[in-house]
């Protein structure tokens, strides 16, 4: 008696379809995710370099307590940090100009809004940038030169005393020769090599975790320079520089830019359609 035939399942039963490769954006934002899906092994072990870079840099102050670089008028401060967001932009636009015209928009306005939060931290907020109103708010004011010097200049005049008295900005004060004091200085140097390095860090990634041939691009090596030179800058600041608490709240300061675009933004569609994500 013969059998009957049994029936063959189709290769297809109970099997579910291959999911489509992850694109470079795709990647790049989902890589282990240990903190509930924001931040990533890969930002925490960037990030992570900061705190230890001011630490770092107060152990070298212990082993060196002058150096060129403890003077504010060495030739890296004067000609590149004080000018840093200058030479980010000059680097950034190079990346720019060699991504994909559909990928530009989006990379100019986080371009776009990290040079607002530089803005408003060290040069203007509607009025005195944070940096002058935190050192206000926190006690500060301007202090003349010939009261610093213990009447070893001729004598301020009252309106002069009035109008130091009223000042609420570093750079009024100085118009005067005086300087803001007394007050919580907050690092605009800890924030602007912060900021700017991690600005040029988060653009670079995609060039440098995808394989991309424009790893090797004149352009990547110099954003490259920038972002050691920013670093080491950041090192000698810390060396000398600040008390430690302004130090760490510049660098506070610096990271909330970071996450705010890098991190926060892309989570909604509307905010997300704006600034993208870094890619090649």
């Amino acid at each position: 008696m013969s059998q009957a035939p049994t029936r063959r399942r189709s290769p297809n039963n109970n099997h579910t379809a291959e999911k489509p490769p992850k694109s470079n954006e795709t990647r790049h934002l989902t890589n282990a995710s240990p903190l509930g899906g924001i931040f990533t092994l890969t930002d925490l072990v960037i990030v992570g370099v900061y705190p230890l870079t001011l630490l770092l840099g107060i152990a070298f102050e212990l082993g060196h307590p002058d150096s060129y670089f403890a003077h504010a008028t060495n030739l890296f401060n004067v000609v590149f940090v004080k000018n840093g967001w200058f030479w980010t932009t000059a680097v950034f636009g190079l990346h720019v100009y060699r991504l994909r015209p559909g990928l530009r928009m989006n990379a100019v306005a986080r371009w776009a809004i990290a040079t607002v939060a530089w803005i408003f931290v060290t040069q203007w907020a509607f009025g005195a940038p944070l940096t002058d109103r935190t050192m206000v708010w926190t006690g500060g004011v301007c202090e003349l030169a010939a009261d610093a010097a213990a009447g070893k200049q001729d004598p301020i005049d009252a309106d002069t005393k009035a109008q130091a008295a009223a000042i609420i900005t570093s750079a009024a004060c100085k118009k005067i020769h005086g300087k803001l004091r007394g007050g919580h200085d907050l690092s605009g140097h800890v924030f602007l090599l912060t900021h700017a390095s991690l600005f040029l860090i988060y653009e670079m990634l995609p060039v440098l975790t995808t394989g991309s041939d424009l790893v090797h691009d004149i352009s990547t090596r110099l954003i490259g320079v920038v972002v050691i030179g920013w670093w080491w800058m950041l090192l000698m600041t810390a060396a000398y520089f600040h008390t430690r608490k302004e130090k760490f709240t510049g660098l506070i300061t610096g990271l909330i830019s970071w996450v705010c675009v890098y991190k926060i933004a892309p989570l909604f569609p509307a905010t997300k359609q704006v600034v993208g994500i870094p890619t090649v």
